[in-house]
């Protein structure tokens, strides 16, 4: 506890937390996998695979400038530096979702990002012709079924995410344990074709 000149009382209190782990939820045994699929997009911040969509938070009013001059730093630093890793951190969502994994013993896998998730129909898998940003729905040709843009991109990235998180857990020796985050991108083009 403390005071100031004004008569003011400041009150000062650390706090040390341990984060327990939480239980497995992808057994090796085959158990039924709970995932979610997290599609980061334009109109929402986030649009979950059950079509639950995250607006935007109101904070970005608040903080729109300084996020302007970061997005205009990352655009100057040359590509594949690490200057520009370290501004391409400070941007957005990913960085809070790696370390929330990473606190709580769980994988977030991230698709590449050339991966056809909002033209791909994720009730039968046929891959449609590229869609511009302002077309929000579109049926497919396949098997007719009508897919909200957002939703379906979703849908189809926790089955690509699922997909590679198998890959990584099959081809880890025993006793290992799943990293907190699997990247596609990362990934030998090996194991990716398996």
């Amino acid at each position: 506890m403390s005071r100031d000149r004004a008569g003011r009382f400041f009150v000062s209190v650390l706090v040390e937390e341990r984060i327990e782990p939480l239980p497995p939820v992808f057994l090796r045994d085959g158990g039924a996998p709970k995932a979610v699929g997290l599609d980061l997009g334009l109109t929402a911040l986030v649009t979950l695979d059950d079509g639950e969509k995250v607006d935007h938070p109101r904070l970005l009013k608040k903080y729109g400038v300084k996020l302007a001059d970061l997005q205009r730093s990352l655009h100057r630093k040359e590509r594949g530096s690490r200057n520009r890793d370290k501004a391409r951190q400070e941007i957005e969502l990913l960085r809070q979702l790696r370390y929330k994994c990473a606190w709580y013993g769980r994988t977030l896998v991230i698709v590449d990002r050339f991966f056809p998730s909002t033209r791909r129909c994720s009730a039968c898998g046929v891959t449609g012709p590229k869609l511009d940003l302002s077309v929000r729905g579109w049926s497919c040709d396949g098997c007719g079924a009508v897919h909200d843009r957002d939703v379906n991109a979703a849908r189809n990235l926790r089955e690509e995410g699922l997909r590679l998180y198998a890959l990584v857990a099959s081809a880890l020796p025993a006793g290992r344990v799943m990293p907190s985050v699997i990247k596609a991108s990362e990934m030998p083009d090996v194991v990716l074709t398996a």
